[in-house]
């Protein structure tokens, strides 16, 4: 079993015991589980061959036997024991946006809602809004929130598909007499989801493969990015809602690399949340915006932000625009890293890692950035070290006007 699959249960299990009312220690146990599994450098079902689960930072015994369950065997019998109290239906109610356990059991128990089409109806009549802590502005914004969530149903993350497009690619070339097997459509582009796999294979025995086909499993950097690692010393700092960063300026001013993002407060209009960034921008402190949008794909849509009002700071701040190659993320979009290359801003492909799997992910924001008509010139992390710590030395003068308070901005 995969450790992403492990995550998943760990946070399944979490979800819930918050769901059932349990001891909210128990929670916090498997969530911080899920988290350590999550970075682990290694396969998690190579620590459970070596018995040596007990040796994870936060993970207690009996959490570890869990663990040890779940890779031996695919379940455990504390999640299948949860299965049992809880409607398969009210666990989808946490894909929707907004809506997290106590909000799932709060309907659940308090009006009887199972599944998604009954928490909308819930919402539309009335019978919402009457809960405790919701009231008609809450139940408006699920009913937007549920209508995202259907759209976005049908399509995979590129991310997920891409394992078992290659795969299948793989045995399809393996027939005797196929010439050519290979991935099309969205998967081929690259794009951020995918629908189908679509696969063309040349051969000079079509039936072979066809035959052979349904016997498949059922399982659904670039060059100038490579090199040598080097180690810079940086910080991804939060943006606050006035538009300060989280840390101080003197600690920052010392650092190679300040990436700053928004990481809370997604709620703020158009015009509060680029003024926000754009203070953040004018700090002086920051070398890259980190994933600008904040969006998370397939679960929270991007809040709303002037683009070109940023890209126009971004240019006089000489502060880079990341794309960040997390298959969640992917932020920039392609036609937001066109447009940045149209404004005459520098862009920093980053994959976001947690641990040394994730730098795998870098081949995700390349496929962003040439779908961006993005080059090696427009992109800051091709230039050899010696270049990329000039131009951060450059683009750092800290404002003097500036400071921790941002008028008009509330925290």
């Amino acid at each position: 079993m995969e450790n992403a699959e492990v995550v998943a249960m760990l946070g399944e299990i979490a979800d819930l015991l918050e769901l059932t009312n349990e001891n909210p220690f128990k929670v916090r146990a498997y969530r911080r589980a899920a988290q350590v599994v999550d970075t682990l450098p290694v396969p998690i079902s190579e620590l459970v061959r070596k018995g040596e689960l007990g040796g994870l930072p936060g993970v207690g015994v009996h959490t570890a036997e869990r663990i040890a369950q779940l890779v031996e065997s695919g379940t455990c019998d504390v999640l299948e024991r949860l299965r049992g109290k809880v409607p398969p239906g009210v666990m989808e109610l946490l894909r929707v946006e907004s809506v997290g356990p106590k909000t799932a059991a709060l309907v659940w128990k308090g009006l009887g809602v199972t599944s998604v089409d009954a928490l909308e109806e819930a919402a539309l009549s009335g019978r919402l809004a009457s809960l405790p802590r919701m009231g008609a502005r809450r139940a408006e914004a699920i009913v937007s929130a549920i209508a995202r969530h259907r759209s976005r149903q049908g399509r995979v993350p590129l991310h997920r598909a891409l394992p078992y497009a290659e795969d299948l690619v793989a045995r399809l070339r393996a027939i005797p007499g196929v010439r050519q097997a290979i991935a099309a459509g969205s998967l081929r582009r690259h794009k951020e989801t995918v629908g189908d796999l679509d696969l063309l294979v040349s051969s000079t025995d079509p039936e072979r493969v066809v035959s052979a086909f349904p016997k498949l499993p059922g399982r659904w950097m670039d060059r100038e990015l490579r090199g040598r690692p080097h180690l810079l010393a940086g910080i991804e700092v939060d943006i606050l809602s006035t538009g300060a960063l989280d840390l101080d300026a003197g600690v920052l001013s010392e650092l190679d690399c300040v990436v700053a993002s928004v990481h809370s407060r997604f709620n703020m209009s158009s015009e509060e949340m680029t003024e926000r960034i754009v203070r953040a921008l004018r700090s002086g402190l920051v070398h890259v915006l980190g994933h600008p949008s904040g969006r998370l794909i397939g679960s929270r849509d991007p809040y709303p932000y002037d683009l070109e009002r940023v890209l126009e700071v971004a240019r006089e701040e000489g502060v880079a625009l990341e794309v960040n190659a997390q298959p969640e993320r992917l932020d920039l979009t392609d036609a937001a890293c066109r447009r940045a290359k149209e404004a005459g801003v520098k862009l920093v492909i980053s994959s976001d890692s947690h641990n040394a799997q994730h730098l795998d992910n870098l081949r995700h924001g390349v496929w962003v950035a040439r779908r961006g008509w993005l080059e090696a010139e427009d992109v800051l992390n091709t230039l050899p070290l010696s270049e990329l710590r000039r131009h951060f030395r450059r683009s750092r003068r800290v404002s003097s006007s500036w400071t921790s308070e941002a008028p008009g901005l509330s925290p």
